[in-house]
């Protein structure tokens, strides 16, 4: 090896340390916004954020609550109710105003296998979450709160608002680094290819 090239093997080496110790950084840095990002997500709620867990499961029971009206049984001309079932939309304003005008057995819109009239393999608490979700709401959570405010605990977590907006600047953070990182790692793919050429 010429003294040369040992002067360009020594500056190599030298400065694949360096990008090395960067990249080091660099990558560390990443992983402890990741482990950040992770520790905020792993972490328990305050029983003021429960409220929109709960608000989401009315949701849920009044979606399925909905599903069961059968309302598109409206419009539907192949329904199968030996009366002679004419679909609403097809109906004359005479005939609508006929019909309302009847009796409770005559004047049917909906399905006898309606959710509405046949609840057996429905819990009542999807009627409730259906017609009145914010009754529900505040009866259920003024009830949970009562139960267990005192043993909830978890008030030294922050809020869920808290938790989105650091989870957003740490997201920021980590994009910001990602064209550093990049090119860290290419000169260090660069360099050791260079080292690996010089001792052939």
């Amino acid at each position: 090896m010429s003294k040369n090239t040992e002067v360009s093997t020594k500056a190599i080496v030298s400065g694949l340390k360096n990008l090395s110790a960067s990249a080091k950084a660099l990558h560390a840095k990443k992983d402890e916004l990741k482990e950040k990002i992770a520790a905020l997500h792993d972490a328990p709620v305050r029983l003021e954020d429960f409220a929109v867990y709960l608000r989401k499961w009315i949701g849920v029971r009044a979606a399925n609550y909905s599903a069961s009206i059968q309302a598109v049984e409206l419009v539907n001309p192949a329904r199968e109710f030996g009366d002679g079932f004419q679909p609403m939309n097809t109906k004359s304003w005479r005939e609508l105003e006929m019909l309302s005008n009847a009796n409770a057995r005559v004047f049917s819109l909906f399905k006898s296998s309606s959710v509405l009239f046949n609840q057996r393999d429905t819990p009542a608490i999807d009627a409730f979450c259906y017609f009145l979700p914010e009754i529900v709401e505040a009866k259920l959570m003024d009830q949970i709160t009562k139960s267990c405010a005192a043993r909830w605990g978890n008030h030294s977590v922050p809020p869920i608002a808290q938790r989105i907006e650091a989870i957003e600047e740490y997201q920021k953070q980590l994009e910001a680094m990602k064209p550093e990182i990049e090119q860290l790692d290419a000169e260090i793919a660069n360099a050791s290819s260079a080292l690996s050429g010089s001792d052939d």
